[in-house]
């Protein structure tokens, strides 16, 4: 970030998951994910970045890695403060009808 260096960054937090997904038709695929978290100082909440692909693509040799050091990229300059309340209506999920499927 910019500004006093390292030491002004919140502590990133990885972590790696393993999980099977259903496709539309019903049948499982086996899926990785990287994970990586900040709670920005000052912040209650937390941004995550999530990189994920198929557990075959993961085995493919530079894959994983990949992801890892995509991850571990992520930094943040800092947060701003907002007036938008904490109600469904502003919810981008429910706009899109994906938070109640």
């Amino acid at each position: 970030g910019r500004g006093g260096g390292a030491r002004d960054q919140p502590r990133l937090r990885l972590v790696e998951v393993s999980f099977a997904a259903l496709t539309p038709g019903g049948s499982e695929q086996r899926r990785h994910a990287m994970i990586s978290a900040l709670q920005p100082r000052g912040s209650e909440d937390a941004m995550l970045l999530v990189g994920g692909t198929s557990e075959l693509r993961w085995k493919k040799e530079g894959t994983a890695d990949a992801l890892r050091r995509l991850v571990r990229s992520f930094e943040l300059d800092g947060t701003r403060a907002t007036k938008i309340g904490r109600a469904l209506r502003n919810d981008y999920r429910v706009a899109e009808g994906t938070l109640f499927p």
